[in-house]
């Protein structure tokens, strides 16, 4: 009998933490959205790049939190890659949520 209180009583605070979790978790959209993004990203690329991307294909887009390089705040990041693998020199172009968009070279 105490077997089954134990599994019971477990069984429940189980299901508590999962649904306290699930209820703290709040979706929000942020303040550009991925496609306006996109179109940004596409046209600047088209006009004002300052790297040569036709030896690269686009490995990564997130939506992410930058904290301080190259700037602080949420932005769209775009991450390139080598079309044939080599280390290093990666690129990222960064869409902050606020509008701006900064060019970033990874490595030497």
């Amino acid at each position: 009998m105490k077997k089954i209180l134990l599994i019971t009583f477990l069984l429940l605070s189980l299901s508590l933490t999962t649904y306290s979790q699930e209820a703290s978790v709040q979706a929000r959209q942020p303040d550009i959205t991925f496609f306006e993004s996109v179109d940004t990203i596409r046209e600047f690329m088209s006009k004002k790049t300052k790297f040569d991307y036709s030896d690269r294909n686009l490995i990564e887009v997130s939506l992410k939190f930058i904290d301080g390089h190259p700037r602080k705040g949420e932005a769209w990041v775009y991450r390139f890659g080598h079309k044939i693998p080599k280390r290093g020199n990666d690129l990222s172009i960064f869409h902050f949520t606020d509008g701006e968009i900064i060019e970033f070279h990874h490595g030497p």
